[in-house]
C-alpha cells in the first residue's frame, strides 16, 4: 500500500506573480532539476532563502515586466504518494549517486547532466510517476544563508496538482526586502 506524504515549503516571488499564483495556481518553469515549481524546504531559513531568491530575480531583471515587484513569500503544502517522491538528500541515495559518478568518471562540468540522467532513470523506474523531488542546492547569489551549515534543501514539484494550501507568508517588515 502506498501512503501519502505531506511536505511544506516556501517560494519567493514578486507581488504581481504571487497574485497570479493565488488566482490561477503555479506554472512550472525551467530550473536546475528540470521543469518544475521550486520551493525551499520549510525550516528556520526557508523564508530567508525565498527572499534571497526574490532579490536575485530582481537584480537579474526577471520581474522587469511586472507591475508590482515587491517581495512576496508564499507557503505551500505539497502532497504526494510516497512512490512518486524521490529524496536525493537521503545519505544512501547521495552515496549511490557519488559511487555511480565515480565509477563512470563523471567530471565536474558534467555533474549536472549526470544528476538529470539519474532523475530521469528514477522517473522511468516509477513508470514516469515522479512528482516531487527533494534535493540540496546552492543558495541564491549573495544569500545570507550560512553555507557552513551545508547546502539548503529544496523541492522540485513536477506535478502542480501536488501543491495545495497556498498561503501568503511575507513578513510585515521583511529583514531586507528592498532591493539594494
Amino acid at each position: 500500500m502506498v501512503g501519502m506524504e505531506i511536505y511544506k515549503g516556501h517560494h519567493g516571488t514578486c507581488r504581481s506573480r504571487a497574485a497570479a499564483i493565488k488566482k490561477n495556481g503555479f506554472k512550472p518553469s525551467g530550473g536546475r532539476y528540470g521543469v518544475a515549481v521550486y520551493f525551499w524546504c520549510k525550516d528556520p531559513y526557508s523564508k530567508m532563502l525565498a527572499e534571497d531568491w526574490w532579490r536575485f530575480c530582481c537584480k537579474d531583471n526577471r520581474y522587469a515586466k511586472e507591475e508590482d515587484t515587491g517581495l512576496a513569500i508564499l507557503g505551500a503544502s505539497l502532497q504526494v504518494a510516497s512512490d512518486a517522491f524521490l529524496d536525493l538528500t537521503k545519505p544512501e541515495v547521495a552515496r549511490a549517486i557519488r559511487e555511480a559518478a565515480a565509477f563512470q568518471n563523471v567530471k565536474k562540468e558534467d555533474a549536472q547532466a549526470f544528476i538529470e540522467q539519474y532523475i530521469d532513470f528514477e522517473a522511468k523506474k516509477r513508470g514516469g510517476n515522479l512528482k516531487l523531488l527533494k534535493t540540496q542546492t546552492s543558495p541564491p547569489k549573495k544569500s545570507k544563508f550560512p553555507i557552513l551549515l551545508g547546502a539548503p534543501e529544496c523541492y522540485a514539484v513536477y506535478d502542480v496538482f501536488c501543491i495545495f494550501e497556498i498561503t501568503e507568508e511575507t513578513p510585515q517588515t521583511a529583514p531586507y526586502s528592498e532591493v539594494t
